[in-house]
């Protein structure tokens, strides 16, 4: 059993994990075949917009682990989890497209939780 100052500890690293890190920008064309961006530092949300011409699919973290999201050209998707638990991000089209992320970096809380 973890002592009172290890558990404090912990919280106060949870905490400081929802401090942004920085920001990062991309840009990113998407086809039929998946494209998997890796978050390092994981982010906390990011903001995916649609240029078109065609539909994007996101998944975050997995394919198989986390609802699929369907972009229509020219909509945004916004996902903001409070906590940089995003390690990747999974895109593909129904046609080629283009896609402008902006994202918020966090610090690593693997192990924290």
């Amino acid at each position: 059993m973890a002592s009172s100052e290890e558990l404090l500890q912990r919280l106060v690293d949870l905490q400081m994990a929802q401090i942004p890190t920085g920001g990062k920008s991309l840009t990113k064309a998407i086809t039929n075949q998946t494209l998997k961006i890796t978050c390092t530092p994981p982010w906390i949300s990011f903001t995916l917009i649609n240029d078109g011409p065609g539909k994007i699919s996101v998944w975050i973290n997995s394919q198989d682990g986390f609802q699929d999201n369907i972009i229509s050209s020219g909509n945004n998707f916004v996902i903001d989890f409070r906590f940089p638990i995003i390690n990747s991000v999974y895109l593909q089209s129904d046609s080629t497209c283009v896609a402008r992320i902006s994202c918020i970096q966090g610090r690593n809380i693997q192990g924290l939780v």
